[in-house]
């Protein structure tokens, strides 16, 4: 499975006309999908910022999205806890 179906699966299971963040698909493909979570990641593990650009890197999956009018980019940011459960700026989407 690809990062991309297992994101596919996950957007899959949230209702339509529900918003949620990018934080909360990383922390399921963690909790779900770990597997594909860990091989994904590991390709920025030289990178110095192995979390930080690996979920930078996710967060541009995700909104590949949105070119299929499966999900829409809000104009505003959410708060919300990341994987160290430190509250941080994350992208906001809807479910269409």
């Amino acid at each position: 499975m690809s990062i991309n179906s297992a994101i596919v699966e996950l957007v899959d299971t949230i209702p339509s006309n529900h918003y949620f963040d990018s934080h909360f698909i990383i922390q399921l493909l963690i909790e779900r999908n770990s597997d594909e979570y860990i091989r994904y990641v590991a390709q920025y593990t030289n990178s110095g910022e192995t979390t930080k650009i690996a979920h930078s890197q996710i967060g541009k999956e995700i909104q590949k999205f949105c070119d299929q009018a499966i999900i829409e980019q809000m104009a505003d940011k959410t708060w919300s806890l990341n994987i160290h459960h430190n509250p941080s700026d994350c992208t906001l989407y809807k479910k269409l």
